[in-house]
């Protein structure tokens, strides 16, 4: 690195957000991101976001926070991001001892972080620093012009599309479906404010979600989240524990589809865990396919000397 001069700097204004999205874009231009979901307030836990520069030019991007699911885990969720051209320069590893300075300094003891399975620069990079798979993510993918589903709810079940003022009865419910949700950590229990924060945030599409129910009683809800133009993520379907293998999360499901081929959208992505048998198999039926492979890894932070301070000019 002798020849370039390579910063690490925060990410604080408006104009360095653009720039950071851009570069993250221009690394993932198939899973791009706005800055308005980046940037979310509902993700700025105990968080710093870093942009690596190179003589003026930025060239990698760096976030590391709490575990969204879990503040109190004792890992970090992480990013590391570096343009191809700048690769195997030492980019990376300069921000990867950024992030593990400020995963110190927030009392985590060590990482989570999520890679795509044909992304090979990412897996050996994070392979030599210890990194290990804890679960794996298979994202499939609905186009809604082509979707042929016929939708049926259960004998005396209901589904009503998913206003604010159903948060306080949705919550309990939820609370009971994290614990089974397959997860290499576990979701944390939380309040109702602290659930909607971390579960209802601003891309949250209510008038594509709905709630089950069976006469009064919750009994299930299936969250659809903004992605980007004409394409929208299930964010969750869960349903509760005695009625499982009913046929709700279909109808559930089924009801989203419509809704969302009527508002005009083109596709529907899902993001069901390796081991979720059920809910992969649903999937294939109602004719989503497969997209990508996510890996999520677990590893150490970064031992040895701090890295550049961030925030010198």
């Amino acid at each position: 690195m002798s020849a370039r001069m390579l910063q690490i700097l925060p990410v604080e204004t408006a104009a360095e957000r653009d720039r950071y999205i851009a570069v993250r874009n221009q690394i993932h231009p198939d899973t791009p991101i706005s800055s308005e979901q980046h940037f979310s307030e509902t993700r700025q836990d105990d968080r710093i976001d870093l942009l690596a520069v190179v003589d003026g030019a930025p060239v990698g991007t760096a976030t590391a926070r709490r575990f969204h699911d879990n503040r109190d885990a004792r890992v970090a969720f992480v990013s590391v991001r570096v343009l191809k051209a700048h690769r195997h320069r030492g980019v990376g590893s300069a921000l990867f001892a950024a992030v593990s300075r400020h995963a110190e300094r927030i009392g985590r003891t060590g990482f989570y972080t999520i890679v795509r399975l044909d992304d090979a620069d990412s897996r050996a990079f994070l392979g030599k620093r210890g990194f290990q798979e804890v679960l794996r993510v298979e994202e499939v993918a609905l186009t809604l012009d082509q979707a042929r589903v016929e939708h049926s709810c259960p004998e005396g079940v209901r589904l009503v599309p998913y206003a604010a003022e159903l948060d306080p009865v949705v919550h309990p419910v939820a609370t009971e479906i994290d614990q089974d949700v397959p997860t290499a950590e576990p979701i944390a229990s939380l309040p109702l404010e602290g659930w909607q924060r971390r579960m209802l945030g601003p891309g949250i599409l209510r008038e594509l979600s709905f709630v089950a129910f069976a006469g009064d009683e919750v009994i299930g809800y299936a969250l659809l989240d903004d992605s980007e133009p004409g394409i929208a993520e299930h964010r969750m379907t869960g349903v509760r524990r005695d009625w499982r293998r009913r046929g709700v999360g279909r109808a559930l499901k089924t009801a989203q589809i419509q809704a969302a081929r009527a508002a005009g959208l083109r596709e529907l992505r899902a993001e069901p865990e390796a081991q979720n048998t059920a809910m992969r198999r649903l999937n294939e039926q109602l004719g989503f396919r497969p997209r990508l492979t996510w890996l999520h890894l677990r590893g150490p932070l970064l031992p040895g000397p701090s890295a550049p301070t961030p925030g010198a000019r």
